[in-house]
């Protein structure tokens, strides 16, 4: 009914259909940046291993004057696993550092 009646003094009519598919398809044949995706994939893989498999130890060291004219040295440090073996590896770093401190001493 609408295509019978002339627009602009022009009558149109369907001479051919030809029936689309249902489905459209985008294939991608040639990804230039899938290689920097990859990287990308694999240094956050690496980064998440480090944080969450590696221990993160943090150690402190404060020297304040002390009032005899030496200086106090006070120690302190803290990890996210395996206090125990901190503990020890604390108390030896403290141990070395007395140690280096009586031979400064000595010269």
């Amino acid at each position: 009914p609408i295509a019978k009646k002339p627009v602009g003094g022009y009558t149109f009519k369907l001479t051919q259909f030809e029936k689309v598919s249902d489905r459209h398809i985008l294939s991608v044949q040639r990804d230039p940046g899938t290689n920097v995706v990859y990287v990308g994939f694999v240094t956050l893989f690496l980064t998440l291993v480090a944080v969450f498999f590696f221990s993160h130890q943090r150690v402190w060291v404060a020297l304040e004057p002390a009032d005899d004219g030496n200086i106090k040295v006070t120690t302190a440090g803290d990890t996210n696993r395996s206090q125990n073996a901190f503990d020890e590896k604390l108390a030896k770093f403290v141990q070395e550092l007395r140690m280096q401190n009586k031979e400064s001493e000595a010269l």
